[in-house]
């Protein structure tokens, strides 16, 4: 399951999330996000959901979230 991992950090008001840095240029480098798009997201040992793209600068992406799903069985592996 590929999906985009949040930190609690990550959150700066309720359902909304900042990324910078290498996470931040992974979206819009190899995942192509642009502002309206959706992308799978997931918050770290928490539940998983979608995220709107709100706006995505040069240093930051602003995502709207949605956090609806448990999160996955661990992998046996």
């Amino acid at each position: 399951m590929n999906l985009l991992l949040l930190v609690p950090g990550d959150f700066f008001a309720p359902g909304l999330a900042r990324l910078t840095g290498r996470r931040h240029r992974h979206l819009l480098d190899v995942l192509r996000g642009t502002a309206g798009a959706t992308v799978r997201v997931g918050l770290l040992d928490g539940p998983c959901g979608e995220a709107r793209i709100r706006s995505a600068g040069p240093d930051e992406t602003v995502l709207e979230v949605a956090l609806s799903a448990p999160p996955p069985p661990p992998s046996p592996v």
